[in-house]
């Protein structure tokens, strides 16, 4: 039975070499492709190498057959037979990174690319706030509509202070208050972030589109 060993692996419309690093979509860890293989994928390994490596060391001339089906075998004699072949089941989320255009398919709405490791947080922002302008627009309903974009600005900005809690040593206080930081008012929420982080997450708003857009947060309360 004879192997084809391919030296890359293709994901969405680009190939990642196994010496190129991925990135777990969930955690944003970040290593290499091999890391990533399941328990059963690496006892496979394990097995065929010792195969092959039994066949190398044969003092009997001619051709060694490694056959597939009893590496499997062997290695399900001491856990889960691994698969030959992965049915793929789409996700709850399928898109393209905006950064290096790979395809990726996660659970939840929010991800780091498993290609180049960038999170997909503002994408997903821009996305929805493409379709509360669309609904705006057709169903004049605008009450409705504040109340989407900014809960889809929570949602995001909840997404980023995540990030930084992960990433950056903190007090157990300091974290805590973070894990669970709401973004529904503005101005405090923005004071924070430029206090604590060094984040001014309204460097490229002049005053009158900061004091609109704290006026539009507080009135979604009482919408």
């Amino acid at each position: 039975m004879a192997t084809n060993v391919q030296d890359a692996n293709s994901i969405g419309d680009r190939t990642v070499r196994p010496q190129w690093k991925m990135t777990c979509p969930y955690c944003g860890l970040r290593n290499e492709t091999y890391f990533f293989r399941t328990d059963g994928q690496r006892r496979y390994i394990d097995a065929f190498c010792e195969f092959v490596k039994q066949a190398m060391e044969s003092e009997a001339d001619g051709e060694h057959i490694v056959d597939m089906d009893k590496v499997a075998d062997a290695v399900g004699k001491e856990g889960e037979k691994p698969n030959f072949y992965y049915a793929e089941e789409s996700q709850q989320n399928e898109y393209k990174c905006t950064y290096c255009d790979a395809s990726n398919d996660i659970l939840g709405r929010y991800g780091y690319c498993s290609v180049c490791g960038t999170h997909n947080g503002l994408t997903e922002l821009g996305n929805e706030l493409v379709g509360v302008r669309k609904g705006a627009n057709e169903s004049q309903q605008l009450e409705t509509c504040l109340k989407d974009a900014i809960s889809s600005f929570n949602s995001y900005a909840r997404q980023i202070a995540k990030q930084l809690v992960t990433r950056i040593p903190m007090t157990p206080d300091r974290k805590k208050e973070w894990g669970k930081k709401l973004f529904h008012n503005l101005k405090p929420c923005a004071e924070a972030l430029r206090t604590v982080f060094d984040i001014d997450m309204l460097k490229q708003l002049n005053q009158d589109d900061i004091a609109f857009t704290a006026l539009m947060f507080c009135r979604r309360h009482v919408l």
